[in-house]
């Protein structure tokens, strides 16, 4: 489990209480809990990745201070997950541009031509009005820990990264 240590022991002969201590840096032990004697295992919770931690545990036979035992735990290391980037950008130009037509030149015939080469009779039965909207570039890509990049050709040929 990230960020945690699981800690287990064998039981201390006389031991009355058990005190978990940890040592920083080479500092004097501190006082992390006390358990009763039949507790033999604990979750040390909310670690830092990638650290080592060393915990020492000592009996407590009635209010002195008993057997030791120390054990050094290391955390994981900090390990990023990949993501997925989707990239939108520009619009292609839809098949039939309204916007590109001067009124006067117009020559509704390039249209009925258009529209029977793609199977479109007389009524309106499969007529598709996707030909008349752009539609949006776009690219996808997974990002990972080591880094990536997503581009995305627009329509005037740039390259967008």
């Amino acid at each position: 489990m990230d960020g945690t240590a699981a800690l287990y022991w064998q039981a201390i002969d006389r031991a009355g209480k058990y005190l978990l201590e940890i040592v920083m840096d080479d500092e004097s032990p501190f006082p992390l809990a006390m358990f009763t004697s039949d507790t033999l295992s604990t979750l040390d919770e909310d670690l830092p990745p990638d650290a080592v931690f060393t915990y020492q545990l000592a009996a407590v036979v009635g209010s002195a201070r008993g057997e030791s035992r120390v054990a050094s735990v290391r955390t994981l290391p900090l390990t990023a997950e990949s993501l997925t980037a989707t990239l939108e950008f520009d619009q292609t130009r839809p098949l039939m541009d309204f916007s590109t037509i001067e009124p006067e030149n117009y020559d509704p015939a390039a249209s009925a031509d258009l529209f029977s080469s793609m199977g479109v009779g007389g009524d309106d039965q499969g007529f598709d009005v996707s030909m008349f909207v752009p539609t949006l570039v776009s690219s996808t890509a997974v990002i990972g820990p080591d880094g990536g990049e997503v581009s995305v050709t627009g329509s005037t040929g740039l390259v967008y990264t």
